[in-house]
């Protein structure tokens, strides 16, 4: 593990999930499982890729969308190593200005979409 001065930047982290669906109370999104966590040399780690099988293989996530999360994932990595935008360092020191209040989740926030499926997932 590589100690880092608090405030330093530590890695990217992509989350690999379905394309999100807005509704009233916000934007729904389905975790396809698989994450991509990449340090600021560019190397690149391939996590959760046991749970993501897991669930392919219980039937809950059908395999157009487990093939997706890996070329997804595996886009993420050719990026990363390519340094294309957003993992360019553009944004590896942004720090919020601190007089910014800490937004609030609204009340509504872990609602069901109406009529969403999970995007196809099952």
């Amino acid at each position: 593990m590589v100690l880092r001065a608090p405030g330093t930047f530590r890695n990217w982290y992509v989350n690999v999930e379905t394309p999100a669906v807005r509704w009233a109370g916000g934007l729904d999104a389905d975790d396809l499982e698989v994450d991509v966590v990449a340090g600021p040399d560019r190397r690149c780690q391939l996590k959760d890729v046991d749970e993501a099988e897991a669930a392919n293989a219980a039937g809950e996530v059908r395999d157009e969308w487990a093939a997706r999360a890996r070329s997804e994932a595996e886009q993420a990595i050719a990026d990363i190593t390519k340094g294309v935008w957003p993992y360019d360092g553009t944004w590896t020191d942004f720090r919020p200005d601190p007089s910014w209040p800490v937004p609030e989740l609204p009340a509504n926030w872990n609602q069901p979409v109406p009529g969403y499926t999970g995007a196809g997932l099952l």
